[in-house]
Parts: C-alpha cells; sequence; structure tokens
C-alpha cells in the first residue's frame, strides 16, 4: 500500500506511530470536532470520516482511553483533558485513599480508505502506581504500571512497552498493512 495519512491533534503521537510504518506515513494535524460520543469506537469512526472528508486518502486515527476503577471507568477517550486538570499526583493519591488503583488503556486504530473501515482494538491492565514516576508526553504514562511489571510505562524502555495498547494495535496494523497492498 503507498502512502497513508494519520490524523492526530498531536505531533507526539505520529513521533510514537512513525517506527511502526517507516517512509510509508505521513501526517496531519487535525482538531476533531467535539461530538462527545461515549463510545471511543465510535469516535474513532467519526474521526476518520471527517478526516477522510478533508483529505481524500487512505489515513487513520488512534483514540486511547484510560479507564479508572474508582472513578466508574471514566474518564474514557476524553482522558487528555482529564489528566491534564487532573494531575498524576492526584490520581494516585486517590487510588490509595479509595484502596482501588484498578487502571486500563484501551487504544483503537481505524483504518479508513474511503470505501472500508477496518478496526484494531487492544487493551491494557495494570494498577496506578503510588506516586508518578518517568516522564512520558502521555500523562498517564507516568502512574500505569501494566499488569506483571513494577515500573510505569513512562519509567520503561520503549522496547519494553510491548504490552502496551498502542503497541498491539500498530503491530497489528503494519501486519495488516504488509498483507493488504
Amino acid at each position: 500500500m503507498g502512502n497513508i495519512l494519520f490524523v492526530s491533534n498531536h505531533y507526539d503521537h505520529f513521533l510514537d506511530v512513525a517506527p511502526f510504518l517507516g517512509n510509508n506515513i505521513s501526517y496531519k494535524k487535525m482538531d476533531f470536532r467535539s461530538n462527545r460520543l461515549v463510545n471511543h469506537y465510535l469516535e474513532a469512526e467519526f474521526r476518520v470520516e471527517e478526516a477522510y472528508g478533508q483529505f481524500k486518502v487512505p489515513l487513520f486515527t488512534i483514540v486511547p482511553s484510560l479507564c479508572v476503577s474508582y472513578l466508574g471507568n471514566k474518564p474514557g477517550y476524553e482522558m487528555e483533558s482529564f489528566c491534564r486538570d487532573f494531575r498524576g499526583d492526584n490520581l494516585c493519591r486517590m487510588a490509595i485513599r479509595q484502596r482501588d488503583g484498578r487502571i486500563q488503556e484501551k487504544c483503537i486504530l481505524v483504518f479508513y480508505d474511503g470505501k472500508k473501515m477496518t478496526h484494531f482494538e487492544a487493551l491494557s491492565v495494570g494498577s496506578i502506581a503510588p506516586k508518578p514516576e518517568g516522564v512520558s508526553h502521555y500523562p498517564w504514562h507516568s502512574v500505569f504500571i501494566p499488569e506483571g511489571h513494577n515500573l510505569t510505562y513512562a519509567q520503561m524502555k520503549s522496547q519494553d512497552r510491548k504490552m502496551a495498547s498502542s503497541f498491539v494495535v500498530l503491530s497489528e496494523f503494519q501486519e495488516f498493512l504488509q498483507t493488504h497492498p
């Protein structure tokens, strides 16, 4: 398959995606209209349809979602504004106070060629760290300890984050592109 467009409102996301797809990917910043869909799956579909209407080329987007158990599995895919307003150290303190540090990271990748949407989805389960550790452009990575590990995503080297939902969907997408030229 030729060049594919990745649409996102964050260039940092492109920096994470580019190593998987090499020279076959380009990036366009797109501030998506907020439609407040309840489901991040539908949000991803909405975004690729909106982007395709503008660019008219095969493209994909990624919609991550964070589910904090003690918050009733919120904030969902609106986690970026949540993390900006509710700092990681507060999230850690509340998890200790609530005695519930369960957390999940979901990731949806939707590819759209103008005719058909192809979906990739992954889930990572973990716990909230006692305090934020490490630095990442994803604010929740400093508090998310994946199941079976002792370090937060932000403390891990990138090659050690193979259980992260974003890594899983990008790996599946890479394989899909190799088998669907």
